[in-house]
């Protein structure tokens, strides 16, 4: 037997008192997989393995490792075929320690001719190095408990582009109505099976050190437009009902998407979903923290994110499970807090030939649009905020790192505590290239800039500082390769921290909970 894919770890549910695990692997034989584990080098436990699907001649299985969690952290070492790793589980009231990624990968499908070699990996090295504790930068007694993952796991990108002009035969001179009634073939299917199929099994095998980190800690993943196509759902021409992207690229994505980052058959609904119409968003229980991960992407539209059924949904969620909790954790693949780009917006909608720039700053909350959605969503949180939880937003997508803060104006008055402050973590690539210099120089514009978003509410960006050779730098919005540590302090409070690129130390913030 020989494993061709993984193995890569989910956290698939969790409750108070245990934490449920999935190992993923691909391998080119029928015969199920045997699975091992152990709990603190106690007696070697067995658990069943699922075949789920098949994908180029490759069978996927699936096994769950349950846990009770007890009074300290737990290490889970487990074998399935003949490789062996490990991870390791919180205590049951302990606020779980987490690492957050975004944007991994790039838009032409190969490295670009500015990154050595020796760079392509460097952000998930430190990671590793971080999770395992082998890191010059800190000293760190534990590995993280999850790898929260909030979008463009995969950029799918040069893909649609060859299934666009090799295998559909299109190209600049095709006209629209052509393509809007271009019917999907089976032949076509096929070819983006095999080409979304690559894009997880050839493209992530080339980060090894990538795959250690999902063989050796449960990750939580939503998908972003890149796991589908870029700018899916913002596109102006509503080509997302054309039947070769609705009947092909998307299906063909989610399926790839439900396996490879959700552990599930095509059929299947991954645990924890609340939300209807095939949407995706879920949400996690643990102890005393929870996340909350919303698809933005399923149902949205150039004038929607969600829809009103599924908002409903997630309010009623927000009511009944947030109840005790010390700290809510809500993933939102784009940044609610963040600069303003509303007046390139308007200028790009009146020039032909840049929708590629058009559809992502369609994506934005700010976006004339989505203001009202926007508005709800943080007066939903801060109904939870009130009760005494903290709630803090992790977003990528924007090529920057940020730390923005959204302040309720209550009375008049702001007592600086957790009911009154919402933040906004941004942590955005950790592989991609980072934004170029005209938005670097717009967000330096506006980086002090305080948004009032109604009576009610403010935004507000704080500023993040980068040490390199023995020198700090300030800004608001940092455009470099980096990824985000979450690490309780203690009980009540967080601690954030981003590694940036060629940086000799992380920029903490800390984010009190009590």
């Amino acid at each position: 037997m020989a494993i061709t894919f993984g193995p890569t770890l989910k956290l698939w549910s969790s409750s108070e008192n245990t934490w449920t695990v999935s190992v993923l692997v691909g391998q080119s034989t029928l015969g199920a997989p045997a699975l091992q584990y152990s709990v603190d080098g106690g007696v070697a436990l067995a658990a069943s393995t699922e075949r789920i699907t098949r994908r180029e001649n490759v069978y996927y299985f699936r096994g769950l490792i349950e846990v009770d969690l007890g009074e300290g952290e737990q290490e889970l070492e487990y074998t399935i075929g003949n490789q062996r790793y490990s991870f390791v589980v919180p205590a049951k009231d302990q606020l779980p320690r987490l690492a957050y990624t975004s944007c991994n990968g790039f838009h032409t499908g190969k490295v670009p001719f500015s990154m050595k070699e020796n760079e392509v990996g460097a952000m998930w090295e430190s990671l590793k190095e971080v999770h395992s504790g082998k890191s010059s930068q800190v000293k760190r007694d534990k590995a993280y408990h999850l790898l929260v993952m909030g979008g463009d796991q995969i950029y799918a990108d040069s893909t649609i582009e060859r299934f666009e002009q090799d295998q559909l035969g299109w190209n600049w001179f095709t006209k629209e109505h052509t393509k809007r009634n271009a019917e999907l073939e089976s032949a076509d299917r096929k070819w983006l099976e095999k080409g979304y199929t690559r894009l997880y099994t050839d493209v992530w095998a080339q980060n090894p050190v990538m795959m250690e980190m999902f063989a050796t800690c449960p990750a939580v993943m939503m998908w972003d437009d890149h796991d589908i196509m870029d700018g899916w759902g913002s596109h102006p021409d509503r080509r997302e009902k054309w039947p070769v992207y609705k009947d092909g690229v998307f299906e063909v994505a989610r399926e790839a998407f439900l396996l490879y980052q959700q552990h599930c058959g095509p059929e299947e609904t991954p645990e924890g979903v609340m939300t209807l119409n095939r949407n995706l968003s879920n949400g996690f229980r643990m102890g005393s923290a929870a996340i909350l991960n919303l698809d933005t992407r399923t149902e949205r539209k150039p004038e929607q994110i969600m829809t009103k059924s599924n908002w409903k949904r997630i309010d009623r969620w927000l009511t009944q499970e947030t109840e005790g909790l010390k700290h809510l954790f809500v993933c939102l693949s784009v940044p609610a807090v963040y600069a303003n780009l509303e007046w390139i917006e308007e200028l790009l909608e009146s020039t032909p030939g840049v929708q590629s720039v058009e559809d992502d700053l369609r994506d934005h909350w700010r976006s004339r649009p989505h203001r009202s959605t926007r508005v709800k969503l943080l007066e939903s949180l801060f109904e939870v905020a009130k009760t005494g939880c903290r709630v803090t937003l992790l977003s990528g997508d924007v090529h920057v790192a940020a730390h923005g803060i959204v302040t309720l104006k209550d009375g008049g008055k702001d007592d600086g505590t957790r009911r009154h402050r919402l933040h906004q973590l941004v942590s955005s690539p950790i592989l991609n290239s980072p934004g170029h210099a005209f938005a670097a120089t717009e967000l330096k514009r506006q980086g002090s800039a305080r948004e009032d978003i109604n009576a009610t509410m403010s935004a507000e960006m704080s500023p993040l500082e980068v040490y390199r050779k023995g020198k700090s730098r300030s800004s608001y919005f940092v455009g470099q390769r980096n990824w985000l540590s979450l690490v309780s302090r203690d009980e009540c409070a967080y601690r954030a921290e981003w590694y940036f690129e060629g940086a000799e130390d992380p920029f903490k913030v800390e984010i009190h909970s009590c």
